[in-house]
């Protein structure tokens, strides 16, 4: 049916249906008028995207692994990336939208949300630990797509720039989690804390006294390298054993329930 439309010098005019979309010539003033309709609707709608969230990525320091962490709208993805250049192009890909299974390689790994059992951060090393289950096959998972396939669960570590970095990752992973989960934080124990440094101490000090009763600490450069990396590792532990004594740190946890 015709459709009525205005022109700025107030005469109305009457189009007809085929010119939907089109121009027509006001007779009145001489002036093209935009006649509205299916073609003209459709051109302003922007170029969408699959509804989703966007795609957070965080940087984690040179040294740790991995080297890039990323949360999309259904996965957690940790990518042991080494050249910054990888890493950017990466970040780019993700964020333009492409799958994480079409962007990461070998080595990589993609975690559905859906398969996250419970996170831990570490607020004084910057540290996150995510525990979750592995689900079926090379299916696309989300929704109902995933089942588990093993009863034990498996942990990823993630180490971030500072606390901050941590907590940001942490917010916007419960947030990407939904409502169901719960966040709680409870101040380490001294003695609790001190266990993994002591641990490392003593691991360092039995491959040290290994070295030295063997008589061949010094005999070869990669055996001087073994025990200078082993004497470090004990005054890394020794140091951090020090920090948590003072200051036990504050363990945050995000877990499913109320």
């Amino acid at each position: 049916m015709p459709v009525e439309i205005c022109c700025e010098c107030g005469k109305k005019l009457r189009a007809r249906d085929e010119s939907a979309g089109k121009k027509v010539r006001c007779p009145a003033c001489g002036k093209s008028v935009p006649v509205p309709g299916a073609r003209s609707e459709a051109a302003p709608a922007a170029p969408a995207r699959a509804s989703g969230k966007r795609p957070r990525i965080w940087v984690p320091p040179a040294t740790a692994l991995p080297s890039l962490v990323a949360i999309t709208h259904e996965e957690l993805c940790l990518a042991p990336i080494v050249r910054s250049s990888k890493i950017q192009e990466a970040r780019e890909k993700l964020e333009g939208g492409q799958k994480p299974r079409n962007v990461l390689g070998f080595g990589d790994t993609i975690i559905p949300l859906e398969a996250i059992r419970a996170v831990r951060m570490d607020r004084k090393r910057s540290m996150v630990d995510v525990t979750y289950k592995e689900l079926e096959g090379n299916t696309e998972f989300g929704g109902e797509g995933g089942a588990l396939v093993k009863e034990e669960a498996k942990s990823a570590q993630l180490s971030f720039r500072d606390a901050k970095a941590a907590e940001d990752f942490l917010k916007v992973l419960h947030e990407r989690l939904g409502p169901g989960w719960t966040t709680w934080a409870k101040q380490q124990g001294r003695l609790r804390a001190a266990l993994e440094p002591c641990g490392g101490m003593a691991v360092s000090l039995v491959v040290t006294l290994a070295l030295l009763l063997s008589g061949k600490a010094f005999d070869s450069v990669w055996l001087i390298g073994l025990f200078g990396f082993v004497v470090l590792t004990f005054l890394a532990s020794l140091a951090l054993l020090v920090m948590f004594m003072i200051d036990p740190p504050l363990m945050v946890y995000l877990e499913p329930g109320g």
